[in-house]
């Protein structure tokens, strides 16, 4: 049997969109096809799950059960050995069909457990492919056909990328990936037609929105109004506003995404340090973005820019929107508004872009703010260390830019963080409520 992958070009949007799980089959031992450099056998059963796409495209297979895996590094004497819990194989249908006469179907209801490692797995599949994180979708390019791809899972945390012909990858969750060239490898991945197609892309887009941006802000906050009102409030030190600028920067790469309740009280515990010097002044509320002029104008704009951030990301029509329970809705809307993007956008936009706007001119205070922005998202994603040269530099220095950029843009046209905290909000939540 020899695994084929699926060529397909994929993208899904956040959380549990990315593959389904309908049917479960048993096996008592099983090893799949040797690799150049690594063997893999289960010798005390397990579960294979197929996994199908949301169109009911079928994607690959996850193997849930205790095995062991054996790899050979080149140049090396001693073979590492460890104990695996869980595997995924990317598989075309014709491979799927083959495979399945040697299994035994089962109509029993997966346990918590297993459905939970499963998930798991299939969260870290796109640990496997080149992929781009654009606008809040997941898309994922496949390396080539008929190349052997695998992940794996053990107890301790340790994941393990083995794709022929390419570069072999060893990670326990929280530290540098180990990673061994295949002396076979060749047709380097990926390909420049991947890498012009993401750019052109992002760029035309881009404009886009940038267009629109332009086009429906007009007259929503005359900018001599703010240039007022910025004269006529009195600033803290600029040492002050630095101090607290570092100190936003350095939880923000220290904490990630992993907010906790500790994560939550550094953040609002700076951002009050941030507001505190304005709150007792006269237009301090306005300066520091807290006003809504024209709300209406101003949501059908924020709207508007979600959408076309959701075409961009996603390159087609929405079927439909799959909300949680309405406490759930709400719980995670407010969240996502208060505690991640309104906190956030006050930083970025009242204690560097106002600052520098002052200091300098509004244009120049918008291009050191997003380099100053992709900066920190290089940084953090140089120290997680999970994306590829390629994919660093296309996340961090261009699809990341531009949103940032737009928002930007969009706060100097309404002075309002109210506004650009619900569209920073609406461009984490609709990935995970559109259906495709």
């Amino acid at each position: 049997m020899v695994f084929l992958m699926t060529t397909d070009e994929t993208f899904s949007g956040e959380m549990d969109q990315i593959l389904q799980l309908k049917e479960a089959y048993t096996f008592t031992t099983w090893e799949p096809p040797l690799f150049n450099y690594l063997s893999v056998k289960w010798e005390q059963g397990g579960l294979v799950l197929p996994s199908y796409s949301q169109k009911g495209d079928f994607r690959g297979i996850l193997i849930i059960g205790e095995g062991e895996l054996t790899f050979n590094p080149p140049n090396e004497k001693n073979p590492l050995k460890t104990s695996i819990s869980s595997a995924y194989f990317p598989l075309n249908e014709n491979s799927w069909d083959h495979l399945k006469v040697e299994l035994k179907q089962t109509a029993s209801i997966l346990p918590d457990k297993v459905r939970n490692k499963a998930n798991d797995m299939l969260k870290d599949r796109k640990l496997l492919y080149f992929s781009i994180y654009l606008f809040g979708y997941q898309r994922n390019y496949i390396p080539a056909d008929k190349e052997g791809l695998a992940l794996f899972h053990d107890n301790q945390g340790l994941w393990v990328k083995y794709q022929e012909y390419d570069t072999i990858k060893f990670q326990k969750k929280g530290e540098k990936v180990i990673s061994y060239d295949n002396p076979l490898k060749a047709n380097p991945f990926p390909k420049n037609v991947i890498i012009s197609k993401v750019t052109i892309i992002t760029t035309i887009f881009f404009f886009m929105i940038l267009l629109l941006t332009l086009m429906l802000t007009v007259e929503i906050f005359p900018y001599r109004k703010w240039e007022f009102i910025s004269n006529e409030s009195h600033h803290p030190s600029n040492l002050y506003l630095f101090s607290i600028f570092v100190l936003f920067a350095v939880s923000q790469i220290i904490l990630k995404d992993n907010f906790h309740w500790y994560g939550y009280t550094i953040n609002l515990s700076l951002f009050l340090l941030a507001v505190i010097p304005y709150l007792s002044q006269r237009n301090g509320w306005k300066y520091i973005g807290f006003s809504f002029y024209h709300p209406l104008k101003q949501i059908v704009v924020v709207l508007s820019l979600s959408i076309i951030f959701q075409m961009a990301g996603s390159l087609q029509w929405p079927k439909e929107m799959s909300l949680p329970p309405w406490g759930m809705f709400f719980w995670q809307f407010l969240k996502t508004y208060f505690f991640i993007a309104l906190i956030q956008e006050l930083y970025w936009r009242i204690v560097v872009q106002n600052t520098l706007e002052r200091l300098l001119n509004k244009w120049w205070a918008l291009f050191i703010t997003t380099f100053f922005i992709s900066v920190i998202q290089f940084t953090v994603n140089t120290f997680e260390g999970m994306m590829s040269s390629t994919e660093l530099y296309l996340q961090s220095f261009l699809i990341a830019p531009a949103g940032f950029f737009v928002i930007g843009l969009l706060f100097i046209r309404t002075r309002s963080i109210l506004s650009t905290s619900l569209l920073a909000s609406l461009l984490i939540l609709l990935p995970k409520w559109l259906q495709y």
